[in-house]
């Protein structure tokens, strides 16, 4: 296979880097939702635009009145050839999804769900994770590969607190080899 192009993954994460509980937040952080949105939709070149890159289950959490996410590409990848849902170009696995949408987006992002974050960071490919940190733990059933070993912290983008729950906003690089 020829070489992947870079892309980003995005994820909030609570202390057990906990993702989810029975495909919903188990939390409620708006201000993280924000940061997601400008995150996943801000652009270097006018008229350029993101991709967003999801499993089929997260895809299925998403309220049917945010759905498509506005302003970005969505991708879903799947096993199911049979599947197909409106506003989504639909892909077999992670590397056809980068491959197809690089050409058309200027930043790959990988937005869950737990499966599909497990085979992005194993990727050389992925550069780059923006995390919300949530310092507080939850019951979750979804959890974020570990990726302390391949990554460093590079950048805190800031922090804050919503009903008692604090969280900071940082960026994470891939480790030199």
């Amino acid at each position: 296979m020829s070489s992947l192009p870079a892309f980003k993954a995005i994820a909030a994460i609570d202390e057990g880097r906990g993702l989810g509980m029975r495909g919903d937040l188990p939390w409620h952080l708006p201000e993280d939702l924000k940061h997601f949105a400008r995150s996943t939709t801000d652009t270097q070149s006018e008229g350029a635009q993101n991709a967003v890159i999801m499993g089929r289950l997260t895809c299925e959490t998403i309220p049917a009145k945010y759905w498509p996410l506005k302003g970005r590409r969505n991708a879903v990848i799947t096993r199911n050839r049979e599947w197909s849902i409106d506003g989504a170009e639909v892909f077999e696995d992670l590397p056809s999804a980068l491959l197809g949408l690089a050409p058309k987006v200027e930043t790959l992002f990988v937005v869950g769900g737990g499966q599909i974050y497990k085979m992005a960071v194993q990727l050389e490919a992925c550069e780059e994770l923006i995390l919300t940190r949530i310092h507080k733990r939850y019951e979750c059933d979804a959890f974020f590969p570990e990726y302390e070993d391949a990554f460093e912290l590079y950048e805190k983008l800031g922090e804050g607190e919503h009903d008692g729950v604090s969280y900071t906003f940082e960026r994470w690089r891939r480790k030199s080899k």
